[in-house]
């Protein structure tokens, strides 16, 4: 059972199970603590605490805290009742939501040639992707080009980018400019099975067994090895065998998750006893992969005298939650893909996502085309 985290504008202070007595005690409860002394990794994909360590403020909505591990799944069911409205975790000092980088900023503007077919002005294919030269490393990228070295590759995508949208803005009767702005909230893909996983350590073999369900088997794989291979001897198995399941409908929520690392945590910390990790319904629609959040604001030039669009310029700000994930890679897709089908001969389009106390959003079918799009139809 993975106690979570319900407040990410706090520090959290302690763990509270006086409820659970008798044969209702967990087992192994196993925390940040325990990760650290006993050598954990956490793999670059997932950087974060795996579990909040006391004296932080969680990262994130549903966090985990702790793992609770319990000998039957008698005990475990009772307990997960004794806990549902309990208030097990204690927070002290209010700090606010955690405040980290953004995951990702780019800039794509192009300026096509004469006719369709003629070489480009400019175009991220020909000059190259670019992303905001910062002061700051939160909040939306910059619109003018900044005075600094590391913004000097950028000025030039920005200059051309300014100049499109002082065009759409400029009241030329022969224009017709639609402005228009859009959201799109936060998606469970619902899977037909929430997330879930057995898994058996060998202590005396140092062999580790593990059945998962996820869209990236190589990943799941290699993030496990990863998490372990750095443990104490007792800990650390020398061989891993995982083997994978049908997911059950996941459509990208099952796609480079977390929960595997889980799962081979309960199984090394728990050895020589079948363990199973997972899910009920709540808890996936609590902890599972979302859909990224969108706020987009769209412009697009129409020539009166010919009815072809001539300009196109929008904003896009994706809420990628607690964790990295594939935040940057959806901000590109859904920013190169916003005009669909259409040609249009001066575009420019920014795109950021940010770190919020959200629900980890990441590679969900789609992959930010179907909010971008989306708006780019209804707003023509």
């Amino acid at each position: 059972m993975l106690i979570r985290a319900a407040d990410a504008t706090h520090v959290y202070d302690s763990l509270d199970l006086s409820r659970l007595s008798g044969a209702l005690n967990p087992a192994v409860v196993v925390t940040a603590a325990d990760l650290a002394q006993t050598g954990m990794r956490v793999p670059e994909f997932y950087a974060g605490d795996l579990l909040c360590p006391v004296g932080k403020t969680p990262l994130y909505l549903g966090q985990p805290v702790a793992l609770l591990i319990f000998e039957d799944f008698d005990a475990f069911d009772q307990a997960r009742l004794a806990l549902r409205d309990a208030a097990v975790l204690k927070f002290g000092k209010e700090t606010g939501p955690v405040t980290m980088p953004n995951y990702g900023a780019f800039r794509f503007t192009r300026v096509g040639g004469p006719t369709p077919d003629a070489p480009d002005v400019y175009s991220p294919v020909k000059n190259g992707w670019v992303s905001p030269g910062r002061f700051e490393n939160t909040g939306p990228p910059m619109g003018a080009p900044l005075p600094i070295p590391t913004g000097q590759a950028y000025a030039e995508a920005a200059t051309y980018g300014e100049n499109i949208r002082a065009e759409l803005a400029g009241n030329n009767p022969a224009l017709l400019v639609l402005d228009r702005e859009f959201e799109t909230q936060s998606v469970d893909p619902m899977a037909l099975e929430p997330e879930s996983g057995l898994a058996w350590y060998d202590a005396r073999r140092k062999n580790l067994e593990l059945v998962v369900s996820v869209q990236s088997p190589y990943e799941a794989a290699e993030s496990v090895a990863y998490l372990l291979g750095n443990a104490q001897a007792a800990f650390k198995p020398a061989r891993i065998n995982t083997n994978f399941a049908y997911c059950g409908g996941a459509f990208g929520g099952f796609d480079h998750t977390p929960f595997p690392l889980y799962v081979a945590l309960a199984a090394v910390f728990f050895p020589n006893r079948p363990v199973r990790l997972a899910n009920n319904r709540f808890e996936q629609f609590q902890s599972g992969i979302k859909c990224h959040a969108f706020k987009i604001r769209t412009r697009i030039g129409v020539d009166r005298a010919t009815g072809k669009m001539i300009g196109f310029a929008a904003d896009h700000a994706l809420d990628g939650g607690g964790l990295a994930n594939f935040s940057a890679d959806v901000a590109t897709v859904g920013a190169t893909t916003a005009l669909g089908i259409y040609y249009v001969p001066k575009v420019d389009v920014t795109t950021y996502a940010f770190h919020s106390r959200g629900v980890t959003a990441g590679a969900m079918r789609g992959f930010g085309t179907l909010q971008t799009t989306t708006a780019g139809s209804d707003g023509r």
